[in-house]
């Protein structure tokens, strides 16, 4: 399975943090010029024709002044420098020129600034940028005059004080996050939002936290809260889709997984762990959805016909669980289509890979024409599957219940026999061959297989007399249908199993009402010569009836008293008939 694509990407987006050393923590590099860290200040630039002298000498000073414990601003003769080094000039970098440079040469964090005139002073705009982080800490706009050069670096440094504070927040922030620290995390990243709402990364280490915490719906609002400022952020886009599933939002879930995968069309990758993460969320309509658009780019690819075979076969069994049932028996036209999407497809797979594929496949597209009720079709693609897997015990097993429903019981006991052969330790392999007998009604021939399923473990004395109780009453006793037949089960049911009290009262009650039902018939004629035949019958129903009678009791299955009054009084119409006979 792959791995969490949330994972690399929340992490990704916050590891970057790491490279920006402006504080010491635990496990950091050691800082240039000793234990104190470069500040590139290229010349801050005029937006207007003021003139560019107050920009450079706000900058010059800004060098100067930033002499720190931690910190100290980078001298323009070592700016220039590094400026000639990739042939460029100190004076002729903009902000955009200056962070390029200050990620060559290993600077952390640029300070940039444009100003303009309004009114007779000049309105000055800075920001401070890690690098390579790109965060951007946006000093407060403000207003000085032409001519104080000075004060305008005051309020600058000023800010850069705060600026570091955020920054230790937000670098805490992300090393407890890339951690694993989770406790850590919430702390540091809530501080984090806190004091520099306007980080992104801080917000997306802190949603990251929520969600490995499965606090969904807070995760949820702070990945938005990002996307209201960059609607285009995969890492967290993707995210946002993860943390609205768990939350059973498809509708948010697959706008923010749709929009993902318009920024990465070409990933199928990512387009299968987005439908992953849908399915695990719940909705198996919207994954199909996703992989069925990456079929149509990429039709043969393996990875999606798996998924969508899957998904098709999980959401048609989904949904005919839920479905009414139908009073002609045929099945949604819906859900019949996901069947043979995921039959059609499964064995897709198993045609382009052979034996590298999933015997599962096999099974499950047998199972999706079972379900069609194409059992021909099932058997053919069983056929086909052992051509490819021929000891693959799960689709001898699945075959096996092909010719059951083809009503070839000895095909469909030699299939089963086939599979325990291969696999000895398959669930339930030699109950399903006694029951298949048992179902063909040959119950003698199947009793050595029940017996065994016993001795294996598979089943309980009492759960193979239910088999054969269910045999017996359905095509036995219910409606008087063949009630020597009923009774000749339960009969063995009760001679050949070691079955619990309670199974034993339920087999006698039964046996007993079947005995009743039968002698009724026997004694219609009214004659001496039926009265004694049926005497005896009526005699050992009401002794099985009341060995029976705390089954009755239990289950309330009809009126034990009036049941037994007739009883009695057909006995005692026996012995009249027999007694004016004589």
């Amino acid at each position: 399975m792959l791995r969490r694509l949330r994972d690399q990407l929340v992490i990704a987006s916050t590891m970057t943090l790491f490279a920006l050393p402006l504080l010491a923590v635990p496990g950091q590099a050691e800082a240039q010029d000793g234990q104190r860290f470069r500040v590139m200040i290229p010349n801050m630039q005029p937006t207007d024709d003021t003139r560019a002298r107050f920009g450079e000498r706000v900058a010059n000073n800004l060098r100067g002044g930033i002499d720190l414990d931690r910190h100290v601003g980078m001298s323009e003769r070592d700016m220039d420098r590094a400026a000639r080094d990739y042939d460029m000039r100190a004076r002729d970098l903009d902000c955009t020129l200056a962070r390029q440079l200050a990620a060559l040469v290993e600077v952390q964090l640029v300070m940039c600034g444009e100003y303009q005139r309004e009114g007779d002073q000049l309105r000055v705009n800075a920001s401070f940028w890690t690098v390579p982080g790109n965060e951007e800490y946006a000093v407060e706009p403000f207003l000085v005059a032409e001519n104080d050069e000075r004060g305008a670096m005051n309020q600058i440094l000023q800010s850069f004080e705060v600026m570091v504070e955020q920054v230790q927040f937000v670098a805490y922030c992300a090393e407890a996050y890339a951690s694993q620290n989770w406790e850590s995390a919430l702390g540091y990243c809530t501080q984090a939002v806190e004091i520099a709402p306007e980080v992104q990364s801080a917000r997306i280490a802190l949603a990251g936290t929520y969600m490995e915490m499965e606090e969904y719906e807070r995760s949820l609002e702070l990945f938005e809260g990002v996307l209201a400022a960059d609607e285009w952020n995969s890492d967290v886009l993707v995210n946002a889709g993860y943390a609205a599933t768990q939350l059973g939002e498809t509708e948010k879930a697959r706008t923010y997984y749709t929009r993902y995968l318009e920024i990465n069309p070409g990933s199928t990758s990512v387009r299968a762990q987005v439908a992953f993460d849908l399915a695990q969320g719940g909705d198996l309509e919207g994954a199909m959805t996703f992989i069925q658009a990456g079929l149509e780019e990429n039709p043969d690819d393996v990875g999606l016909l798996e998924y969508y075979g899957s998904f098709a076969f999980r959401l048609a069994v989904e949904r005919q669980s839920f479905a009414p049932a139908s009073q002609d028996g045929e099945m949604d036209p819906e859900i019949a289509a996901l069947f043979r999407d995921a039959s059609e497809t499964l064995m897709q797979v198993v045609e382009l890979e052979g034996e590298e594929s999933n015997p599962s496949y096999v099974v499950n597209a047998i199972r999706a024409y079972l379900q069609l009720n194409e059992n021909q079709e099932a058997l053919r693609t069983a056929e086909r599957g052992l051509q490819i897997f021929p000891e693959a015990a799960n689709i001898w097993s699945e075959k096996g219940t092909v010719h059951n429903r083809l009503q070839q019981t000895d095909e469909a006991v030699a299939a089963l026999q086939r599979a325990m052969d291969i696999n000895p330790d398959l669930p339930n392999i030699r109950a399903r061959m006694g029951n298949f007998m048992v179902q063909a009604g040959r119950l003698d021939d199947g009793l050595p297989y029940l017996r065994q399923a016993i001795e294996a473990g598979e089943q309980t004395p009492d759960q193979v007399a239910n088999m054969i109780f269910a045999d017996a009453h359905t095509n036995g006793i219910r409606d008087d249908r063949d009630l020597a037949y009923g009774i000749r089960r339960l009969e063995l049911a009760k001679n050949e199993l070691d079955v619990s009290t309670e199974w034993r009262q339920q087999l006698d009650f039964w046996h007993g009402y079947a005995l009743f039902r039968l002698a009724i018939d026997r004694q219609e004629p009214s004659t001496v010569q039926s009265a004694q035949a049926a005497l005896p019958q009526f005699q050992r129903s009401r002794e099985l009836l009341r060995a029976g009678q705390p089954y009755v009791q239990r289950t309330n299955v009809l009126q034990f008293g009036p049941l037994m009054e007739n009883v009695d009084r057909y006995i005692e119409i026996q012995e009249a008939i027999i007694r004016r006979g004589r």
